[in-house]
């Protein structure tokens, strides 16, 4: 249990690692306050292979990390954090929700989209709020209009389109090379049941054994 609670640290780490790399260097501009980032693959790949506390791991300290190294520690830190916070729950609970199921998301495509775009809504409708806040306390503009929030909105679904179609045959990948995948519920009870077998097998080696 704690060989398997430490890989699953090690694999958080990386993510956030990932989620960091990509957020502070491969960052598109297209207007102002608008930009295209693939950082939220990080936490697609996070979110649908693991579990909820995973992806909120990864989320928190990745963008806490990006923020630190872009701004610094400053009292609205904690704020930039619930938009990648949001999107991690809504792509992580409905990921469990589909395990719980006997499913996975990613191999229901439309739902799998679906989600990827609410959460995409749900994160810049959070991250445009966080900006009036930042520029209210902080005192300098905004410049936030209708369009450019509609444009936010629009590069945030395309953007978490193509980020979907480029995670399903990473995950894929990534599953084939058994590294801890949350399993769904009833590979869970067959996982547990074969323990059960070689636990059986091999206490009734051991009695024939002793009884010889």
């Amino acid at each position: 249990m704690r060989k398997s609670a430490v890989y699953r640290l090690a694999i958080d780490a990386m993510m956030a690692s990932l989620y960091f790399v990509f957020a502070f260097l491969v960052s598109i501009r297209i207007g102002p306050n608008v930009n295209i980032t693939p950082a939220s693959l990080a936490i697609i790949l996070v979110a649908v292979m693991y579990s909820p506390a995973d992806a909120l791991l990864v989320a928190i300290v990745g963008e806490m990390i990006n923020q630190i190294a872009r701004y610094g520690l400053t009292p609205t830190t904690a704020l930039w954090l619930v938009p990648v916070i949001l999107r991690a729950l809504i792509i992580s609970v409905v990921a469990h929700i589909f395990r719980r199921n006997d499913k996975y998301l990613e191999e229901n495509i439309p739902a799998y989209l679906v989600t990827l775009a609410i959460a995409a809504i749900v994160t810049t409708v959070a991250n445009t709020y966080v900006i009036y806040i930042d520029a209210q306390l902080f005192h300098y503009p905004d410049g936030l209009t209708l369009v450019q929030t509609i444009l936010r909105l629009i590069s945030g679904i395309i953007t978490s389109s193509v980020m979907a179609f480029i995670s399903i045959p990473l995950i894929k990948a990534v599953s084939k090379l058994n590294i801890g995948r949350t399993l769904t519920k009833s590979e869970i009870e067959e996982q547990k049941r074969m323990k059960e077998e070689a636990l059986k097998e091999e206490e009734d080696s051991t009695n024939e054994l002793e009884t010889k």
